[in-house]
């Protein structure tokens, strides 16, 4: 009797399973085709990305599986990486679900020498930081030509 009982809780315990990964699935496409770059890097000092969505494509130029493992700090102008560690160290150390950072920075394309002006939204999330990035201005996206010397 113990042993069909179990498999009962264990059968309903899979099916229920089931249910949430398909439900989990279609977020999972909805962030996939946001228009927005999302993000998730980990909470460390190397910020590795963990999971980057489709929009790296159009943000950055470059194909988002090139991006998973990379540094975060890569991507980064260097004047921002300041701004950006501050907001990154207050998010970790902080580790409320609630705590939301907002900056501007740029982020380099996969064309060398030209950044990209974004607004990022920091916050942490379950698997590590969640950064999303927003064009300045979504109908004039800021693309910004930097000059040899000024090389990150």
């Amino acid at each position: 009797m113990y042993n069909r009982m179990s498999r009962h809780r264990r059968n309903q315990l899979h099916s229920q399973l089931r249910k949430d990964v398909s439900r989990m699935g279609i977020y999972k496409n909805i962030v996939d085709d946001a228009p927005e770059m999302i993000c998730v890097i980990s909470p460390d000092i190397q910020s590795q990305v963990l999971y980057i969505n489709n929009a790296a494509r159009c943000v950055l130029h470059t194909d988002p599986a090139q991006l998973v493992g990379s540094s975060f700090w890569d991507i980064i102008h260097k004047k921002e990486k300041m701004a950006l560690f501050r907001a990154l160290t207050t998010i970790t150390i902080t580790k409320s679900a609630g705590k939301v950072e907002r900056l501007r920075c740029r982020v380099v394309t996969n064309n060398p020498g030209i950044y990209v002006s974004v607004k990022m939204t920091l916050a942490n999330g379950m698997q590590g930081i969640v950064c999303i990035m927003r064009h300045e201005d979504s109908n004039n996206p800021a693309i910004l030509r930097v000059s040899p010397n000024e090389r990150p």
